[in-house]
């Protein structure tokens, strides 16, 4: 007598395989998706996403992880926030010239919190940048940041509008800053110069806040004229004194780029200079040059 009377069903191996095909599939496309950073892209289309303006801004608390710039793009539509890590590999992002050290510099994209048109770009330290311990600094030197498209219609294949998830942003034209350094200056008199009268061209202006930024600073004297360069690399050593002490090697940057043609004095937080001879029309008018190109 037989034993056992229930009855078994035994699925062959390639019948099971067959069956379970589309699953594994889906399963591996979602481990693709996430380990590889596949996203779903778009085109450019009628109402695609454009760029209609940038900002510039950056803020430092005198430490190496207290430092940020923050580049706003608002763009003419809603944007959908699913797919911005990918949408990152869509930009070119160089400073000075070459692609970003990313050992020191960690770049992310976002939305403006309330406003899905707005898309922040963000450079901040870098896990483990430093300085000497580890030989990366946050260092922006001449601070000269360009952002682009990496296709050569402009198109963000992964900035993908909220409207219609087929059609992808356009960045149209590369976008080129000088990053901000924190130094304010404050203009406080001045006079033009005019042979007629024996007046000599001078300026006063007022250092009210020191930079807070490891990046350059560019001090232009006069509309269209010389700039003064300051290095900034050290940043900390002038937040104990500042904006004093940071006055001092404005004034000294001054004397070295204008030479002896030009008077620079130096008091506390304030400089003054002023031409040796009267030249007609001569107007000394210090800013600080920073900001988006064209922005003026």
């Amino acid at each position: 007598m037989r034993e056992g009377t229930g009855l078994r069903l035994q699925c062959p191996p390639v019948i099971l395989f067959r069956a379970l095909a589309p699953c594994i599939a889906a399963v591996m496309a979602l481990m693709l998706a996430l380990f590889f950073g596949c996203a779903p892209s778009g085109a450019v289309k009628q109402g695609s996403p454009r760029l209609m303006s940038a900002q510039i801004a950056a803020a430092g608390d005198g430490t190496e992880a207290g430092q940020r710039v923050e580049l706003r793009l608002q763009f003419s539509a809603e944007l959908a926030e699913g797919a911005l890590d990918a949408a990152l590999g869509d930009l070119v992002i160089t400073l000075n010239g070459k692609e970003l050290d990313r050992e020191a510099l960690a770049v992310a994209l976002g939305l403006e919190g309330g406003n899905a048109t707005a898309l922040l770009l963000t450079i901040t330290p870098a896990e483990g940048a430093g300085g000497p311990a580890s030989a990366h600094y946050f260092a922006l030197y001449d601070g000269a940041l360009k952002v682009s498209a990496r296709a050569d219609d402009g198109a963000l294949p992964h900035l993908l509008s909220a409207k219609d998830p087929s059609a992808c942003a356009q960045l149209p034209e590369a976008i080129e800053a000088q990053v901000p350094s924190g130094l304010r200056i404050e203009t406080q008199g001045g006079s033009k110069g005019s042979p007629a009268d024996g007046t000599r061209a001078s300026c006063t202006f007022r250092v009210t806040n020191a930079p807070n930024i490891r990046v350059m600073a560019f001090v232009e004297l006069s509309p269209g004229g010389e700039r003064i360069k300051l290095h900034n690399h050290e940043f900390s050593n002038y937040s104990e004194d500042a904006p004093d002490g940071f006055t001092a090697l404005l004034a000294q940057e001054a004397v070295t780029l204008l030479g002896e043609e030009y008077l620079v004095e130096q008091s506390g937080d304030t400089i003054v200079i002023t031409h040796d001879r009267p030249v007609e029309g001569e107007v000394l008018a210090p800013r600080v040059i920073e900001g988006v190109k064209g922005d003026g």
